[in-house]
């Protein structure tokens, strides 16, 4: 299983002070690829490459096939996964403020300032029909290229083509202004989905009863099911496990633990289960996978 280690609200930076702008290759075709849900003060740019990925964007589900590009607007809960091992994309992150000009201006009132203020926002999916969408894939591959060479003034080029991405979404009209009233509605159910999340992340190393987290939630255990399952896109035992198996991947690599000790601290009761459970996900067993890692490194 291919991993980008987030936590729920992400902390890790992305770039450096000076240049906050990362990219993200996941291009291992022999494992297949996990990303918990999570959110960060980052807009997120996914450009798939080939094969199949599977986006949940503010519990909205997406299947991304070769070529198509998704926008994960600042503090939207995301996450995404593949069902093989062949799917290849790449992950654009900057913070909105990076491109922000110091004057106010035209472009800055009526675009940028209102991106960053949340008065509008990106459109999840570009659709392949959009007149941007080839404009808008060009600058992607533009970014790859100076980010690889780094050339002279990468860093200022790299801006200017973030710029046009902006320029070329509002010319195509794929910036929204946001509902007041249906954000609200929007924002109310994304902090449910925040807090439901929290306290899995929170728990889950040891055992966490349906009854318990459905009550403290004010639903009922069978309607919490189907709203998780609608929300996420996986079942609420998918993603538990899924967490715990992706936290014990950590140990499997970084320390020298018993595999039955590692499955016990993530909240593993029976051993076996474990063991099936990683293989189905991560297509490995556990032992493998540390000899892979270890042979990797």
């Amino acid at each position: 299983m291919l991993r980008m280690n987030y936590s729920l609200k992400e902390e890790k930076s992305h770039g450096t002070s000076l240049y906050p702008f990362q990219i993200y290759y996941m291009n291992d075709n022999t494992t297949k690829v996990f990303v918990l849900h999570h959110w960060h003060n980052y807009v997120e740019i996914i450009y798939v490459q080939a094969g199949r990925l599977f986006i949940n964007i503010n519990n909205e589900q997406y299947a991304g096939t070769s070529g198509d590009i998704f926008i994960v607007n600042e503090e939207e809960l995301h996450g995404m996964y593949t069902e093989d091992t062949c799917t290849l994309y790449y992950a654009f992150l900057f913070p909105l403020k990076f491109l922000n000009f110091e004057m106010n201006d035209l472009v800055q009132n009526s675009y940028l300032g209102a991106l960053c203020n949340k008065n509008s926002i990106f459109e999840n999916k570009i659709p392949i029909t959009s007149e941007s969408y080839e404009k808008i894939l060009h600058e992607l591959k533009t970014l790859i290229h100076l980010n690889e060479a780094k050339e002279n003034e990468y860093q200022f080029a790299t801006k200017i083509s973030l710029l046009n991405i902006v320029y070329l979404l509002a010319k195509g009209k794929l910036i929204k202004e946001r509902n007041s009233s249906l954000s609200i509605v929007k924002d109310n159910k994304l902090n449910l989905l925040k807090n439901i999340t929290s306290y899995i992340h929170e728990n889950y190393n040891r055992r966490i009863y349906l009854e318990t987290i459905s009550e403290k939630f004010n639903m009922s255990p069978k309607y919490f099911c189907k709203f998780f399952k609608d929300n996420f896109g996986k079942t609420f035992i998918e993603y538990v496990n899924g967490l715990r198996i992706d936290k014990s991947m950590d140990m499997l690599i970084n320390t020298d633990l018993p595999i039955m000790d590692i499955a016990f601290a993530n909240g593993f009761e029976n051993f076996s289960y474990y063991i099936r459970a990683f293989k189905k996900l991560v297509g490995y067993t556990p032992l493998s996978y540390r000899k892979k890692s270890t042979q990797a490194d």
